[in-house]
């Protein structure tokens, strides 16, 4: 059989091209009008820079990006500031690997390696080491997460398990935003955007108490109207953060905020504080202690949260309590132990309401113990590096659980890195799929000789319903071409096993003459998929004033789910919630010492399940200090097409709507 290669509309369409055209003809006059005494280096870190530049996604501890066993991509402040997103979850867009679909003003479906969804339960997502998923369906509410982006020093992101470092639900990849210290923002800054289909004011001042204590308070509103007939949302939040430099080696720092995120429904509004110490010992050993605690108020009653009926679960009341203790220490050369201990409260008050049948208990107390070993050793000094350690997890529902992890590193020139790792991760149950019984009406069935009826879903809760696995195997290069170009790919093929999944049995006709088909489904561990594919990113630098980056993912999934009348439960069906392919690219140039502009291309392949076709998407984005302390952009985001789709309509996730062509504008002033 021969597969119809599927076109880009934009390529397949005079009007694309004759816009396209346009956009190179610009490009050109761009490129042409900037002269040589005038350009200066580009305001991004260099190859060897980059290389150089320290994460501690892998192991919790600094260590060089060309160094890391693992697929690991980083967003620098630099890429922030020059990018088009206007919310944190918009800056994930072009990272290799990870899927992204807007569903309406506020929501969004964004996983790593499959299984996409609103509620997408199998990536970990950390704001500063402080873990934002809800326990209610192990995912992450994004409307929640309105940081102001400037605030961000960058975002580290591993596509594949993280779960020997951060724990259970780091199953396909783990994203840790990290905020700039106050020290490195002081001033006052304040900025303000207006476009046709939001608006936005930010403020920010940071200060000294003394020369070793800084201070930041800053607050954010913004206004987003409805996607086509989708929902209105308003954001708020003001924040603060602490740092000071003790003499003694040693940090704390002190932040936290209130935030509100407002619609038709749901709505958010809650509360965090983080507390953290860090203090640098002897012979590079160090000790990290970390302290937080959220209130988190969510409210789903009349959203289209379940499509057809108008419906949402109710409300909830989360209130998390943790901490975390970590030592680094080198007890004899060629080895580097990071040790930790850690523990979560969680406590969840669910107001049932609207499809929601039953839930027991009502109000859950829940703990998670952890503790965590991790060994680096080097086999052969500057070349071969091997990192092996485990995460030791005890939770309420399934006991204890291992999750272990082996990396291997050989470094064949200060340009060219192979890698290697095979490691197990789980996800634990959640509320949901333990407590809490639905029933989902209102979707229209051919009920042959009576016609079209409405066909109700009842879904039991499962008190033993168990983890869900993967094992997960890897390999990478990394490779450094001159001062030019950076490659990065990665090769990957993951097993799960004991995935959720609703066995139903045969539908029934309710009523005399039949008013509707009734199913009934149970949840089980039953499911298995294979997904494998491979991910590139290419940062190349076409000059001085000129930087390119590259991204293209391929992904494909078998699934098996060992039952004809299965439904996936949680994330959707693994084969159907992912474009296989998914390209990008970033054009980053300089005119001048003072001007700049942005390309930004992105491409995703049909989701045929849910109706969704191929579509590509193009920002520009154009910026002009005015003074030294006064800077002005203009921004257009998919401009290619009056409106395309990125998501189509879940029975548990909503209505999605078009995402339409918009233009706005951003003034900022620093003094």
């Amino acid at each position: 059989m021969t597969r119809q290669i599927r076109m880009p509309r934009f390529l397949s369409n005079n009007n694309g091209a004759a816009r396209i055209a346009g956009f190179a003809l610009a490009t050109v006059f761009a490129c042409s009008a900037a002269t040589a005494s005038d350009l200066q280096r580009l305001k991004a870190l260099s190859l060897t820079e980059l290389a150089n530049l320290e994460v501690s996604i892998v192991g919790k501890r600094p260590v060089k990006l060309s160094e890391t066993a693992a697929a690991v991509y980083v967003i620098t402040a630099e890429d922030i500031r020059r990018s088009t997103a206007t919310r944190l979850p918009e800056l994930l867009r072009h990272v290799p690997g990870l899927n992204f679909a807007r569903i309406d003003s506020g929501e969004w479906a964004i996983s790593s390696r499959g299984f996409a969804d609103r509620f997408a339960n199998k990536l970990l997502v950390l704001i500063d080491g402080r873990s934002v998923y809800s326990p209610l369906f192990s995912g992450v509410f994004w409307e929640a997460q309105d940081l102001p982006l400037d605030n961000i020093e960058r975002i580290e992101v591993i596509r594949g398990p993280g779960a020997a470092t951060w724990g259970a639900n780091a199953v396909n990849g783990v994203i840790n935003i990290i905020t700039k210290s106050a020290v490195d923002t002081q001033g006052t800054s304040v900025m303000a955007l207006s476009g046709d289909e939001q608006r936005a004011a930010w403020g920010r001042v940071g200060g000294e108490i003394n020369a070793n204590t800084h201070y930041r308070l800053d607050a954010k509103i913004t206004h987003r109207d409805a996607l086509d007939e989708g929902e209105t949302r308003l954001g708020r939040r003001a924040g603060f953060r602490l740092d000071h430099e003790g003499s003694a080696n040693d940090h704390w720092g002190l932040q936290g905020g209130l935030f509100s995120d407002k619609g038709e429904d749901p709505d958010f509004h809650g509360w965090f504080l983080l507390a953290d110490w860090r203090k640098s010992h002897d012979g590079g050993a160090g000790t990290t202690l970390n302290l937080s605690a959220e209130r988190l108020f969510s409210r789903a009653v009349s959203d289209e949260l379940i499509i057809g009926t108008g419906q949402g679960i109710g409300t909830e009341v989360l209130t998390n309590l943790e901490f975390e203790l970590r030592h680094q220490l080198r007890p004899w050369n060629g080895h580097r132990f990071s040790l930790g201990l850690g523990m979560r409260r969680t406590e969840s008050e669910l107001d049932p309401q609207g499809i929601v049948l039953g839930i027991e208990p009502r109000d859950r107390v829940s703990y998670l113990y952890t503790a965590f070993l991790q060994d680096e050793v080097s086999l052969v000094p500057e070349h071969w590096t091997l990192t092996w350690g485990a995460r030791f997890e005890h939770n309420d529902y399934t006991g204890l659980e291992v999750q272990p992890s082996v990396r291997l590193n050989w470094r064949l020139s200060d340009e060219t890195d192979l890698w290697a790792s095979v490691g197990r991760a789980v996800r634990s149950p959640t509320r949901v799929e333990r407590d809490v019984a639905l029933e989902i009406p209102g979707i229209p069935v051919d009920a042959g000789p009576f016609g079209t009826v409405p066909l109700a879903l009842r879904l039991g809760q499962n008190p033993d319903f168990g983890s869900e696995d993967v094992i997960a195997y890897e390999l990478g290069w990394r490779q450094i071409v001159g001062d030019f170009m950076n490659i990065d790919i990665a090769a990957f093929y993951n097993r799960y096993k004991n995935l959720g999944v609703y066995s139903f049995e045969s539908p029934e006709l309710v009523g005399l003459p039949p008013v509707a088909v009734l199913a009934v489904g149970h949840l089980v561990n039953s499911g298995r998929v294979e997904t494998y594919g491979a991910e590139l990113a290419v940062d190349l630098r076409l000059s001085e004033y000129w930087r390119t980056r590259w991204a293209y993912t391929y992904l494909q999934a078998d699934t098996d789910l060992e039952s004809p009348d299965a439904l996936a439960a949680g994330s959707g069906s693994a084969a159907g919630s992912f474009p296989r392919n998914l390209f990008s690219l970033h054009s980053a140039f300089d005119i001048g010492e003072r001007s700049e502009f942005d390309v930004w291309v992105y491409y995703a392949d049909s989701l045929p399940e849910q109706g969704v076709e191929a579509y590509t998407a193009l920002d520009l984005r154009l910026a002009h200090r005015l003074d030294r302390g006064v800077s002005l952009e203009l921004i257009g985001r998919n401009l290619l097409d009056p409106e395309h789709y990125e998501w189509g309509d879940n029975a548990i996730g909503g209505q999605a709507h078009p995402v339409g062509r918009e233009f706005f504008v951003k003034l900022r002033l620093d003094y």
